[in-house]
């Protein structure tokens, strides 16, 4: 097969694209000039952000996948490297969110939780990064932490512990690949508008929302708008940052 010639837009691969967050950074990459990959598990989902992604001016590749499989991370850098000839961004977003006292806590529970937010978002970054350090063409990374990796929160042990072990590979891949130029950083939510975020929170109670000084949850699209430009070449001069955007939660 021949060589795909490199699409002079830049090419992001999105990981939980089908819904949530996960589709509305899609859709803002889309608008500001960028192609996309899109993985998530549900393929009508993906399809649906797809054909969002093409009606706001990008192209898109549709990877229906699980990322906790060993062989998924592969997959999805000969899919990209097939469809538009490189790899230039990777938005590290796909999560799950359980709510269990620590005592409560399965080792199953446990270890799901922390492959599938840690293990399998190492594993991409890993062949990710195999391929932006040998194009020489730098690249940059935006991993999607949380304000509950930051700060105690009752009920979250597997979930908080998987987003605070982010934070260390994010200052720790952000040093190791920072002479290749490549950047690495954190966009760490809040409570936002969709389900993983808001979980069992009662959205809109005040007891919930005295938490939070700004006293109201994000938008997706508020997110994805700091995603996009961590990303993006405004912050060239960026690398191991967590960059906490969650209305005050983690001060209050």
């Amino acid at each position: 097969m021949a060589p795909v010639t490199p699409d002079p837009r830049p090419v992001a691969v999105v990981t939980g694209a089908g819904r949530g967050l996960g589709r509305a950074v899609s859709v803002r990459l889309a608008e500001h000039g960028w192609n996309l990959v899109l993985i998530a598990r549900t393929e009508s989902e993906l399809n649906d952000t797809a054909t969002s992604v093409r009606r706001s001016g990008g192209d898109a590749v549709v990877i229906v996948a699980d990322l906790c499989d060993r062989d998924v991370p592969a997959q999805v850098m000969s899919a990209a490297l097939e469809q538009f000839g490189q790899v230039d961004g990777v938005v590290c977003n796909a999560a799950i969110y359980r709510t269990t006292p620590a005592i409560e806590t399965s080792d199953d529970e446990w270890f799901e939780v922390l492959d599938t937010n840690v293990g399998a978002t190492f594993r991409l970054l890993r062949a990710a990064g195999r391929h932006l350090i040998d194009s020489e063409r730098g690249g940059s990374i935006v991993i999607v932490g949380s304000a509950f990796g930051l700060v105690g929160v009752s009920n979250t042990a597997a979930y908080a512990a998987s987003k605070g072990a982010l934070v260390a590979l994010t200052r720790t891949l952000a040093i190791e690949w920072a002479r290749h130029g490549i950047r690495v950083n954190m966009v760490a939510p809040g409570h936002i508008q969709t389900d993983i975020a808001i979980g069992t929170a009662p959205d809109g109670s005040e007891s919930f929302l005295r938490n939070i000084p700004m006293r109201r949850i994000a938008r997706p699209d508020e997110i994805a708008a700091q995603i996009v430009h961590v990303l993006g070449p405004d912050s060239s001069f960026m690398t191991g940052a967590v960059n906490v955007v969650d209305g005050g939660f983690t001060v209050r």
